[in-house]
């Protein structure tokens, strides 16, 4: 009996040590707080639940011997490393002498009701993020629980084993919409560079007419349609019905709304942060936004064209260019079917006003590179003209404002994206 006992202590015993050793074998993995856009004591709390779920996720995953969260922060105290700069190249050789692996850090952004959350990992034998996955949930404890679960499970799955090392997994195809393989099919490039923002003829505040110089960009070759938007957002706001149509009677804040909503459908990472007047954007971001109002005239202007160019947006004549007060019929009409300009953009004169991402101001006089408008104010830009506007309002320079909340059934919008790498 008692060599029995003895046989089987033994047996424990070795089944542990080899345990504990393929455990030693595996990349040290830890997970280390997430950033969050709004300092309140509800996202503080949930950015620890965010964190605990995919810490929990990646030891379901049993790739990696996963740090404790209560070790991983004493070790970055002790090393007087903070977040915020854990990839720089001190921080890097310190975790590297810590025999770290991996560290999967994020962000937790609230806009409205819901949450954005981005998950990162940073791999410490390169000092790069090697890997990054997007999800959009409720604010709810149970959307919480749902969503970072199958986030974390599919982030983890996304990277696997070889040899001790974590490689990153092939890219997932989108869920719907453009990816970086057709852009081309709905988005047209635009190239950077100098143009002459304003109107010499036009209203007061087309002046003073200023250069500005812009980055290249993708933008949308059409405005939103309502087939896209109900396929994104679940609803249809439109007032004239139809899947080519453009969709309208959409406030600033919902175009904001569904730009982040697609980005995360579509894998690629949300521009906008933050809710109400403290919106941000990440003009990094390779999600869908919308244009700047100086992004929005250089396009309508035909980009970078010495500064010679039509009053309508890819035409002298009104007709050709636009549906307008004088050929609608009073509604709007299919995308796409008016004369395009010489970017391959349609629409950018008439069917709905656009939305832009400025507050609304007066220009300034000097030169001007990259502007995003003023950090504040009552109202946000809309551009190009109507269905219900007369020619004078649909030149390329004309400039319009509601506030953020304001919705009829003549303002839609664009999409526009940076250069992909």
């Amino acid at each position: 009996m008692n060599n029995r006992i003895a046989g089987l202590g033994v047996l424990l015993l070795t089944l542990y040590s080899r345990g504990f050793a393929q455990e030693q074998n595996l990349p040290r993995l830890a997970v280390v707080e997430f950033n969050v856009n709004m300092d309140t004591p509800k996202v503080n709390r949930d950015a620890v639940t965010v964190r605990n779920l995919v810490e929990s996720q990646m030891v379901a995953a049993g790739k990696y011997q996963v740090i404790t969260r209560t070790d991983i922060d004493q070790l970055l105290a002790n090393q007087q490393i903070q977040v915020s700069s854990i990839s720089s190249a001190e921080n890097i050789r310190k975790l590297q002498l810590q025999n770290i692996s991996y560290i999967v850090t994020g962000s937790l952004d609230a806009l409205d009701e819901d949450y954005a959350v981005t998950l990162r990992n940073l791999d410490v034998s390169t000092g790069r993020f090697s890997h990054s996955a997007n999800g959009f949930m409720g604010s709810g404890s149970r959307d919480i629980y749902n969503g970072v679960t199958q986030l974390a499970s599919s982030f983890a799955g996304g990277m696997t084993t070889q040899g001790g090392q974590v490689a990153q997994a092939g890219s997932q195809k989108p869920k719907s919409g453009v990816s970086p393989a057709d852009i081309g099919a709905r988005f047209s490039a635009v190239p950077g560079g100098p143009f002459l923002m304003g109107s010499v003829s036009g209203d007061s505040d087309e002046k003073p007419v200023h250069t500005v110089t812009v980055s290249g960009f993708y933008m949308g070759k059409y405005e939103v349609t309502q087939r896209e938007w109900q396929e994104v957002m679940g609803n249809n706001p439109a007032n004239f019905k139809g899947d080519d149509l453009p969709v309208e009677n959409v406030s600033w804040y919902e175009a904001i709304e569904y730009c982040n909503k697609r980005s995360v459908r579509e894998g690629l990472t949300p521009a906008y942060r933050g809710s109400g007047a403290s919106i941000l954007c990440d003009f990094r971001a390779n999600g869908y936004r919308l244009p700047t109002e100086a992004e929005w005239e250089y396009a309508a202007k035909e980009g970078n064209q010495g500064g010679l160019t039509y009053e309508y947006s890819g035409s002298n004549s009104v007709d050709a260019a636009a549906w307008y007060s004088g050929n609608s019929g009073n509604r709007t009409h299919a995308v796409g079917t008016k004369q395009p300009n010489s970017l391959g953009l349609y629409d950018m004169s008439g069917n709905v006003w656009e939305w832009c991402w400025d507050w609304y101001g007066s220009y300034s006089g000097g030169s001007q590179t990259d502007p995003a408008g003023p950090a504040s104010g009552s109202g946000r830009v809309l551009r190009g003209g109507s269905w219900s506007s007369s020619a004078q309002r649909l030149r390329s320079a004309y400039r319009r404002y509601y506030g953020p909340s304001y919705r009829y059934y003549s303002s839609g919008f664009r999409l526009v994206r940076v250069f992909l790498p």
